[in-house]
């Protein structure tokens, strides 16, 4: 493999668990964190809005499960991890958005990071149609690495 063909998820773009961890472990860094979200979502002003400390993974909100959360005073973000074949809970489908609704007090925002191939993507871009919700695909996060040199050592 070629300099130009790795990726920083070689290996883990099969396992979400581990995927979901390196993407929070980028999300630490503000350099990075700036980047994400003024591509992904510029609607949000969110720059200089969060820290490291305002993340978290995997935390079990009500019957739920998201695997990054992004929790402030002002904001509640949810993203939702996919890779490969890796089903869509319920949960994922209406809970999180419901739940996100009920935050008068927070601006919110449901995201779903997804492969371009995803099998349920139909499902996902009808999500999408509602307000604060978006879909984000791995490549153009892994291009976003490459192209600000974050996989350089």
């Amino acid at each position: 493999m070629t300099k130009e063909e790795f990726s920083v998820f070689q290996n883990v773009a099969n396992n979400e668990d581990s995927i979901t961890e390196l993407l929070t472990n980028f999300l630490y860094f503000k350099s990075f964190r700036d980047l994400f979200f003024s591509q992904f979502l510029p609607n949000l002003n969110l720059c200089n809005e969060i820290t490291h400390e305002d993340l978290s993974t995997q935390q079990s909100i009500k019957n739920f499960r998201p695997d990054i959360v992004i929790s402030t005073d002002t904001f509640e973000i949810f993203f939702e991890v996919k890779v490969q074949d890796a089903p869509l809970m319920e949960t994922q489908k209406s809970d999180y958005q419901a739940y996100l609704n009920d935050l008068t007090d927070k601006q919110t925002h449901l995201c779903f990071i997804i492969p371009i191939d995803y099998h349920e993507l139909q499902t996902l871009q009808n999500l999408a149609k509602q307000k604060d919700v978006s879909i984000i695909f791995w490549p153009e996060i892994i291009k976003l690495i490459v192209t600000n040199q974050l996989s350089e050592s």
